[in-house]
This record gives C-alpha cells, sequence and structure tokens, in this order.
C-alpha cells in the first residue's frame, strides 16, 4: 500500500497484514501478530525499511517469514538514524524448537530479556530505561495465520506472537 512505508505516516492498522509490513511468507516457519500501543503518545514503527507512527489505542499488524526480520518501537519524532529510546524486538520462529523474543537497545548497546515462548505464554520487561512492554505467544492457528497474511499455503505452523506497548523509557 502506498504511503505505508514514509517516515512518520499513519501505521495501517488492525489486520490482514499489509504489503510492506509482511516478509518471506513462503518460508515453512514465521511469526505473525501485531504492535499494540496502549501508551498515550504515538509511537514509530520499523519493519525492516518501512516505518509509521501508530498513534495511541492503535494496532499494526506483521508477519515475517525472513530469521533476521526485528521490529523497531521508538516515541514519534521526527526521523533520525539513531534514537535513544529505539526498541528492537526480535521475534524468531525456528526450523525446530521454540519461538523465541528479544528485546534490545541495539542503538545503545542493551539487551534486556532474551526468552523462549511456548503457547500461552508471556513475558514482561518493566524497567525505568525501557519502559513497559509485554510479548504474549498466542495459540497457533492455521485459519488465523492464512486470514492475516492472505497466503493459503506455508503460513500454516507460524508462531503468533503480540507486542504490547504501554510505555517508552529514555534508553540505556
Amino acid at each position: 500500500m502506498a504511503g505505508y512505508n514514509t517516515p512518520n505516516g499513519p501505521c495501517p492498522t488492525g489486520g490482514p497484514v499489509r504489503d510492506g509490513y509482511k516478509r518471506a511468507l513462503d518460508d515453512n516457519d514465521g511469526v505473525m501478530g501485531a504492535v499494540y500501543n496502549h501508551s498515550t503518545t504515538s509511537l514509530d514503527v520499523r519493519f525492516e525499511e518501512n516505518e509509521c507512527v501508530l498513534a495511541p489505542g492503535q494496532s499494526l499488524a506483521y508477519a515475517s517469514g525472513d530469521k533476521t526480520d526485528s521490529l523497531k518501537v521508538s516515541k514519534a519524532t521526527p526521523p533520525q538514524s539513531l534514537k535513544p529510546d529505539m526498541l528492537e524486538i526480535t521475534l524468531y520462529d525456528p526450523n525446530i524448537g521454540t519461538p523465541f523474543a528479544k528485546v534490545a537497545n541495539t542503538a545503545r548497546g542493551c539487551e534486556w530479556r532474551n526468552d523462549d515462548l511456548s503457547e500461552g505464554e508471556q513475558w514482561t520487561v518493566e524497567r525505568m530505561d525501557v519502559g513497559r512492554i509485554r510479548i504474549e505467544r498466542l495459540s497457533d492457528d492455521e485459519r488465523i495465520a492464512r486470514e492475516w497474511t492472505e497466503d493459503r499455503s506455508s503460513v500454516t505452523d507460524w508462531a503468533r506472537i503480540d507486542i504490547h506497548v504501554y510505555s517508552l523509557g529514555e534508553g540505556c
């Protein structure tokens, strides 16, 4: 969809996952879900080369079978190459084993949490420098995966992981 890859444009809200926020749907393993902004301020959300502003109360759907993709979240400000509060949230579904999530600030070299997530599990990072972020693994669901990605073949075994942002700190 045109306009979603321009810095500080509005995020496409809800599902299904829009172009620019889904990648490598041909892979057997991957992660899909949504980023929810529960905070009182707008957030910049980056997914590879795409960046958009997620307003309070809104959600952005994503899907990726690429093992190196991550979502970056920061307070909405004019585009910069280095934002001190930028969190990088990496979600990974390996070929064998349990999917995991990592919350870090790569711009400043900080990592706060890196854990496996089984279906139905969740964990929260809550610190002054991070803010409050909850990562939640939902039950895998072939029907929802196909519906949200608009793919009918390979996404049937993808992990569903949602990211809930309640607040962001000032970085480490």
